[in-house]
This record gives structure tokens, C-alpha cells and sequence, in this order.
């Protein structure tokens, strides 16, 4: 089974989501979140549901990691709600 369909069957099985659900992702520009961000959004119009971005920087990785994911995912032409809010770890 591949991803798509293991993560449909996992989201659909435990009702995490359902036609209207917004859901955010927070995105860190790391590999988990932006894969978990490019499955959701595959499967946005089957699931129904309302994909949002958020983004915390944890100060892992360096300062321009987010932007420069985000300019990939405006090339791309990738249509979402958009960044919510954008903090940086030290500023809380």
C-alpha cells in the first residue's frame, strides 16, 4: 500500500478528519512536515478537507529553511489557505 492510500485509511478509520475539517499543518521545512503537508494536500479534495500551513522555528534548523520551502511551494503553485502565523523558539 502506499503512502496516499495507508494515510486516506489511517485518517478515515480513526476519524481524525471529515468533509469540513480544517486542518493545519506546522510546518518546520524539515522532511516530516513538508511530506505530511505535499500527502494532505494530495488528498484535500477526496477528504474534503480545508489544508492550512503554520510555522514555528525551532531553531534547529537555519533561519531561511521555512522561506525557502515556501518559495517552492508558491512555485509549484500550490494553493492553501497559507502561513497563519510564523514564530521563532527564543521569541515566546
Amino acid at each position: 500500500m502506499n503512502l496516499l492510500n495507508k494515510t486516506r485509511e489511517t485518517i478515515k478509520r480513526f476519524g481524525l478528519a471529515e468533509n469540513g475539517t480544517n486542518v493545519c499543518v506546522c510546518l518546520s521545512g524539515g522532511a516530516d512536515s513538508s511530506v505530511l503537508f505535499h500527502v494532505l494536500l494530495a488528498l484535500k479534495e477526496d477528504l474534503g478537507i480545508n489544508l492550512s500551513a503554520c510555522h514555528f522555528n525551532h531553531g534547529i534548523r537555519e533561519d531561511h529553511a521555512f522561506q525557502d520551502d515556501l518559495v517552492v511551494l508558491i512555485a509549484q503553485g500550490i494553493a492553501c489557505r497559507g502561513v497563519l502565523q510564523a514564530h521563532r523558539a527564543g521569541d515566546l
